[in-house]
This record gives structure tokens, C-alpha cells and sequence, in this order.
């Protein structure tokens, strides 16, 4: 996490409004931690419950849209108190509801503020009490975007990716996340890597995914860790590097990535990239087995089984195979199988 960051987060944390504020544009926008909107939303709404809130949104107003700050503006003082109380209750990002905030958006937008053209688009995508439009969101979105703001590019990326409000045009996709990406976006960076993965609206480059992967992972997001984990396990665009696999797939399993919850397991297992321990190997496959993962439910039941990282135990080892069969899978039916016939003969 950046000093300035850190800074703000202290200030925020002993109850400083504004800080509290500026926290949770921080996570909305991804600025130096993993982009988090819950965790922008909590502090949004702390900072909604704070007195200076309607006074410091009004005075950030006041600035965006260039008003005198000298005149009686009672009327918005009173919108943006109603704004507090209804972030506090149930609003999830520090705007205010209906017709008063397009009102205000819109004078700030056309008056060329960012900040205002931005949070315009994607309140006409899911603002409370406002008809979704997307037409109109990528148009507040591309006017942003042509002005270099990296939230309002990567929200673009993604629209031409799903055709919403636009035409679908991977091509233009691709030229919107890698703006975005290029600014620091990491949720672009992440679906940059994934196209020059694929060759989806840019020519196919497994080196340049692999730098995207990187740059994203290393700013916490999971599927970026992921995506490089299996570069280096393969050497696809890297040399293969088992540690460095072991590494990324890690981080995105303490992460809740329930594959790589499975696969770390299984590197343990064989002692590959890390120390052999069948102890951590079943630690991995409980976690991933826990979210429904059915080769992991089959590779801890084994390791019960074997008595291997737990004191062997045929009936847990039957149960997870019967969970895992149930689901189809092959080998785990097999293993039921196998025991059901094994305690026959003993009966027998």
C-alpha cells in the first residue's frame, strides 16, 4: 500500500471524514490496493455518518462545477444531507439518488469535469432510483475516457467487450483497457493479459500476457495471480518455474481461488516447487474441496486413504469419495467402489 495511502488510512481510521471519503474513492478506483467496492462502501458510509459530510460534499461540488462559494446554497446543503442519510442506510457508493444527482452530475460534466462525466456513466449504469441506460453511460464514459481518466477507460473496455450501450468491438476493447492499463487500472491490466492471452482483439503475445498477469497479480488480483501461476507452471510466454508457479498459486488460494487451492494442494503433495508436506496438501484440499471442488474432495479422500498428512481413516476417505462421485467423477467412483468391495471380502 502507498505512504499517501497508509497516511490517509490512519486519518480515516480515527474518525477524519474527508479521509474516510477520499478511503473509499481509493478502493472504488483501485489506487494502490486491489480495486474492493465493498470495502469502498463501508467506508463511504462511515464517512456519511460523520457532521463535516454534507459540508465537505458541498464544498467539493461548489468546485467541480465552478460556483461561488460566497452565495446562500442552503438548497444544496439540504440534497447532500439527504444524500448522507441514505448512503448511511443503503446506498453503496457516495452519490446522490435520482433526478437531483443527474441534475448535478450533468452541470459538472458539461462544464468538462472528469469526476462528474465518470460517476454520471455509471450511475446510469446501476445508480439507485434511475432507469438503467447504458446508451447513455457510454457516452458520459467515452467523454471521460477521451479526457485520459483510467476508470472511465476501463469501464469502456469492458462495455465494447459485452456490447453494452455500444456495439461489441473487441478491437476497441482492447484499445480502451490498454489505456487503462497503461495508467495503472488493475482490473484492465487483468483483462489485457487475458487478450493477448487468447489473441482476442490484439495479436497473440503469451509474453505480454504474462507482463499484464504480473502487474495486475502483483497489485492482488486473484485471477491475474492465477492466470500467472499457470504461465510459469507451464512456460507459456515465461521460462518454467516451478517456485514462481508455486508462489502465485498460493497467493490466489489464500485469495479463496478455489483452483488454485487445489493445485497448491497437489504441488505439495509432490513436492513440487515446494517442500513435500502432505499435511499442507490436505490443509489445500479441504479448503478447495469445501467450495465443491470434486478433485479435490477425490485427492483428500486418497490422502485419508493412505494416511498421509492425517492419521489414515477409511470412513472419512469413503465419504469424500462418495461426494465427489456423486458429481461424477470417475476415479473417486472407482475408489468407493474399490472400499465397498474391500470391506465385503472382510465380512465375508
Amino acid at each position: 500500500m502507498p505512504k499517501e495511502v497508509k497516511k490517509c488510512l490512519a486519518e480515516a481510521e480515527k474518525g477524519n471524514g474527508r479521509a474516510q471519503y477520499d478511503m473509499g474513492i481509493v478502493y472504488q478506483e483501485g489506487l494502490g490496493v486491489p480495486q474492493d467496492f465493498e470495502e469502498a462502501a463501508k467506508w463511504f458510509r462511515r464517512s456519511a455518518e460523520q457532521d463535516d459530510f454534507a459540508e465537505y460534499c458541498i464544498q467539493t461540488v461548489l468546485n467541480d462545477l465552478g460556483m461561488d462559494k460566497s452565495q446562500d446554497h442552503e438548497e444544496i446543503a439540504k440534497w447532500f444531507r439527504q444524500a448522507a442519510e441514505t448512503v448511511r442506510e443503503n446506498c453503496p457508493v457516495p452519490l446522490e439518488i435520482g433526478e437531483v444527482t443527474i441534475r448535478w452530475l450533468k452541470l459538472g460534466a458539461e462544464k468538462g469535469n472528469v469526476y462528474s462525466m465518470r460517476n454520471l456513466g455509471f450511475f446510469y449504469q446501476d445508480g439507485p432510483d434511475c432507469p438503467q441506460d447504458y446508451e447513455e453511460s457510454a457516452k458520459w464514459l467515452l467523454l471521460a475516457a477521451e479526457k485520459g481518466d483510467m476508470m472511465s477507460q476501463a469501464a469502456l473496455g469492458h462495455m465494447y467487450e459485452e456490447g453494452l450501450g455500444v456495439p461489441r468491438n473487441i478491437e476497441e476493447s482492447a484499445k480502451w483497457y490498454r489505456l487503462s492499463a497503461e495508467q495503472g487500472s488493475v482490473a484492465a491490466q487483468g483483462r489485457l493479459g487475458y487478450f493477448c492471452d487468447r489473441g482476442t482483439g490484439v495479436t497473440k503475445d503469451l509474453g505480454e500476457a504474462a507482463k499484464w498477469y504480473r502487474l495486475a497479480a502483483e497489485k492482488g488480483d486473484t485471477v491475474s495471480q492465477f492466470a500467472l501461476a499457470l504461465k510459469y507452471e507451464q512456460g507459456l510466454g515465461v521460462p518454467i518455474d516451478h517456485a514462481e508457479a508455486a508462489k502465485w498459486f498460493t497467493l490466489a488460494a489464500e485469495a479463496g481461488n478455489n483452483d488454485a487451492q487445489f493445485i497448491i494442494g497437489y504441488l505439495y503433495e509432490e513436492g513440487q516447487g515446494v517442500p513435500q508436506d502432505y499435511e499442507k496438501a490436505a490443509g489445500w484440499y479441504y479448503c478447495s474441496g469445501e467450495q465443491g471442488n470434486i478433485a479435490a474432495q477425490y485427492a483428500l479422500g486418497r490422502l485419508f486413504e493412505e494416511g498421509l498428512g492425517a492419521p489414515q481413516d477409511i470412513e472419512t476417505a469413503a465419504v469424500l469419495y462418495q461426494l465427489a462421485a456423486e458429481k461424477g467423477h470417475v476415479a473417486a467412483k472407482e475408489s468407493l467402489e474399490r472400499l465397498y468391495g474391500t470391506e465385503k471380502e472382510e465380512q465375508d
